[in-house]
């Protein structure tokens, strides 16, 4: 029971006022096909029984929400099961799990063969239980977005890409043809990963592109205008909130907008 595996998480004795409690929060908060456990101290055993749930096959679950718990590696190989054969998922949120580069590609490689999931976020919003990735498991996801025919949104904010991990993801998004939005918020980004940005965007199918909280700056808005400037610019939504853009910057970018008749 999910209830009995969360006291295990947690080192907590088992007891019927306990399990009552939780059930009447599942109720609560599981309904229309979402399902939220935020912050209740999961970790590998919950996620064990929860993977037996959402392998029933009269699971209605389409929504899953397991923000800030500590499903570390063990939990994230464990999902990574469950996707490839679930067929009713189309979001999971894993933000802030204490996921190591390690477990990110056993996701990674399960939404390569997942037939239903369209989103997935695995980002970090706090500073705790933060997840974390490198270079080889972002060129892994680099390599599953080429041929992904579902994953339609992601978001990988706060799991410091920096310029070069974004770089390499890039090559991924620019072959993919369902991705429309990407969200890479407060990822160390400098005005040196525009250019690649560029090149994504007019190549790529996304949309939506969230860069908030980026050191993008004026001269980086200068060459992204120049982008927009040219009818190259597919973007319907772009955040550059917290980019350290002055007046000058956003002179910049509305001197190309009214050029570009797309945006």
């Amino acid at each position: 029971m999910l209830c009995y595996s969360k006291l295990i998480d947690m080192n907590m004795k088992h007891n019927n006022e306990q399990q009552d409690r939780f059930f009447r929060f599942i109720n609560k908060h599981s309904c229309n096909g979402k399902l939220k456990l935020i912050n209740m101290g999961l970790a590998k055993e919950g996620v064990k029984t929860l993977k037996d749930l959402l392998l029933r096959p009269n699971c209605k679950i389409k929504r899953l929400y397991l923000n800030s718990n500590k499903i570390g590696d063990d939990g994230a190989k464990t999902l990574s099961k469950v996707l490839p054969v679930n067929r009713t998922l189309i979001h999971i949120s894993l933000c802030s799990n204490e996921i190591s580069p390690k477990g990110c590609r056993a996701l990674f490689t399960a939404i390569k063969n997942s037939q239903t999931l369209v989103s997935f976020d695995l980002s970090s919003k706090e500073r705790v239980n933060r997840n974390r990735i490198d270079m080889a498991s972002i060129k892994h996801l680099s390599e599953v977005l080429q041929i992904s025919k579902f994953l339609s949104f992601l978001d990988l904010s706060l799991l410091s890409l920096g310029n070069k991990g974004v770089a390499q993801l890039c090559r991924g998004l620019m072959k993919s043809k369902v991705i429309v939005s990407l969200a890479i918020q407060n990822n160390e980004l400098t005005e040196e990963c525009v250019p690649t940005l560029n090149h994504m965007i007019t190549e790529s199918s996304l949309e939506h592109l969230d860069l908030s909280s980026n050191h993008i700056g004026d001269e980086g808005v200068k060459v992204f205008s120049d982008c927009v400037r040219k009818n190259k610019c597919k973007l319907k939504m772009i955040d550059l909130a917290n980019c350290r853009i002055t007046s000058i910057g956003c002179s910049h970018l509305l001197e190309a907008l009214s050029f570009n008749v797309s945006c």
